[in-house]
């Protein structure tokens, strides 16, 4: 499970429709879900989708490759 995150200010400099408290509400959510599931993968959504692809795709090789 990968969970994007970033910044609240980043988050809504591209989805500026959600309320500043409700962004940041949304983003502790995200966290805490991370927190309770230890498969969970945090990616930093402040990198570009390349790099975040490149990223994804290692890990998931990564697990595959150890099952």
């Amino acid at each position: 499970m990968f969970i994007l995150t970033a910044p609240a200010a980043v988050v809504r400099s591209r989805k500026d429709e959600v309320p500043e408290r409700e962004c940041e509400r949304q983003l502790d959510a995200y966290r805490a879900l991370a927190d309770r599931y230890p498969q969970a993968t945090i990616l930093d959504g402040t990198r570009p989708p390349a790099a975040l692809a490149h990223q994804a795709r290692k890990l998931i090789s990564r697990h595959v490759n150890a099952s």
